[in-house]
């Protein structure tokens, strides 16, 4: 998808809280939150190297495990 790089910022009037969700090729506000061409879910890479397909009901664990700020485990569905 083409990134329009005279917006004013990232984003532009297409409203806030990018979270992990469902999106499409053709919606051009979808290129600003996290999303994959599976109908389900995405597959995310972990530091540790491991790959795991994670639902799109993870959506409030995606915070979670990117903050470097938390100290508490995450449990990930299975």
């Amino acid at each position: 998808m083409p990134v329009d790089m005279n917006m004013f910022h990232v984003g532009a009037g297409c409203g806030g809280a990018y979270y992990f969700r469902p999106g499409r090729t053709d919606r051009p506000c979808d290129r600003y939150h996290f999303w994959s061409l599976h109908p389900r879910g995405g597959n995310w890479l972990f530091a540790d190297g491991s790959c795991r397909f994670l639902s799109y009901q993870a959506r409030d664990l995606i915070p979670a495990l990117a903050s470097i700020a938390g100290q508490d485990p995450v449990m990930l569905p299975d």
